[in-house]
């Protein structure tokens, strides 16, 4: 299988001020590439946007609450309408609640589903058209181990994990034929 090149792609980074989303970032912009890079934090955004920038990469910085349908929106039509395309949406925003499931609020369940399923559920359901008129395009759903294994005191954000990974199960094979890629 031939090697494929990511040197001027268009990537779109949820979750990019910090952690994994921000190792992606730094470790992309050395390929030369267009990153959107999309979190709640505006300073470590600009921060992130200065490195990408020296690497060699072209860099967007979006503060966004993805909890929120219109934010998300707001990120597909933003990259789409910068960059003209969107070739890799790479949906890695995410947090953890520790506590019995038993004792997790109702309204901490809500916004926990809303960050880790709702919100890359949305942005993949708005970025497969646009992946589709190119013909190609990619999908990486960061997930965790929480997604095969049900953990105690972790158990509502297990449970966006397991959705999240089925979604994407599903997806791949619906999409199998389409030169969209769905990786988890």
């Amino acid at each position: 299988m031939k090697a494929r090149s990511i040197k001027d792609k268009v990537i779109v980074i949820t979750g990019a001020s910090s952690g994994i989303g921000r190792a992606t970032a730094l470790a992309l912009a050395r390929e030369r590439v267009s990153l959107v890079l999309v979190a709640r934090r505006q300073s470590l955004l600009v921060q992130l946007e200065e490195e990408v920038r020296r690497a060699g990469s072209t860099a967007a910085s979006l503060v966004l609450d993805l909890r929120l349908r219109d934010q998300v929106e707001t990120m597909i039509r933003s990259a789409r309408d910068r960059f003209g395309r969107i070739d890799v949406l790479i949906n890695n925003a995410g947090f953890g609640f520790v506590g019995t499931v038993e004792h997790t609020p109702p309204s901490v369940v809500r916004e926990i589903f809303d960050l880790n399923f709702e919100a890359p559920l949305l942005a993949l359901q708005l970025a497969i058209p646009i992946m589709r008129a190119q013909g190609a395009g990619h999908i990486i759903n960061v997930s965790s181990v929480a997604g095969k294994r049900g953990l105690p005191l972790s158990g509502i954000y297990c449970a966006t994990k397991f959705a999240l990974n089925g979604i994407s199960e599903s997806l791949r094979v619906e999409l199998k034929d389409s030169g969209i890629d769905v990786s988890v």
